[in-house]
């Protein structure tokens, strides 16, 4: 009789996870006064260099797997790129402000940078993050964020306060003092803002004596 053994492999969901996502990424300050570190899932914490206690936390629901990290604006921000789990080929980057915990920008990035060309086309350098494209363009990463980070901005702002419509001026002739029709006097109004506009002053200023041409608004 012949025995034979099969070994199978039994593991957790969470040793799943560390298994594919983990990815071991630091970031130095330019100061030298931090060291920001993660494994890559989710969460991200902040070390003090000099005697290596743990300073701060951060865990970023938005992306499951980070791919870099860059100190920005005097190390007062963290920029973060990632990606999330609907999502896993477009990539998105999260500033968050280490000054204030809970308040982070998101934005997401275009064709440009994705998670199959990140290892060849982008650059890390103190305080900067460079794209390469394939005829050997160099374009920075944060100069790019500045920009959508306006644009976004000015969306916001147009949404809180919108530009008010044109006006859609009509007019009609003014009467005379008789009640008769004052064909040299032109009246405008704006038929959006108040459609059934009549005139309060009718007659001509007292002081001139001859007949003109009159427009009012």
């Amino acid at each position: 009789m012949k025995l034979e053994t099969i070994t199978k492999r039994v593991e957790n969901s969470q040793d799943k996870l560390t298994r594919k996502y983990n990815r071991n990424i630091f970031s130095v300050s330019k100061n030298k006064l931090y060291l920001c570190f993660t494994r890559g899932i989710q969460s991200v914490k902040l070390y003090f260099l000099e005697n290596g206690l743990e300073s701060i936390s951060k865990k970023f629901d938005d992306i499951e797997k980070i791919y870099s990290l860059e100190f920005i604006e005097n190390d007062r921000k963290l920029l973060v790129i990632g990606s999330g789990a609907e999502d896993e080929e477009n990539l998105k980057i999260i500033i968050w402000d280490m000054y204030n915990v809970g308040e982070t920008e998101m934005i997401e990035l275009d064709d440009f940078l994705t998670t199959k060309n990140i290892s060849t086309r982008l650059a890390r350098t103190s305080g900067n993050l460079l794209q390469i494209d394939d005829k050997g363009n160099i374009t920075s990463i944060l100069k790019r964020v500045d920009k959508l980070l306006e644009q976004k901005q000015l969306e916001e702002v147009e949404k809180s306060f919108p530009l008010p419509q044109p006006p859609d001026l009509s007019f009609f002739n003014g009467e005379k003092l008789d009640g008769g029709l004052d064909k040299r006097h032109t009246i405008y109004y704006d038929k959006i803002t108040n459609p059934y506009f009549k005139p309060i002053v009718v007659e001509k200023e007292p002081w001139v004596l001859g007949d003109y041409d009159r427009q009012s608004y």
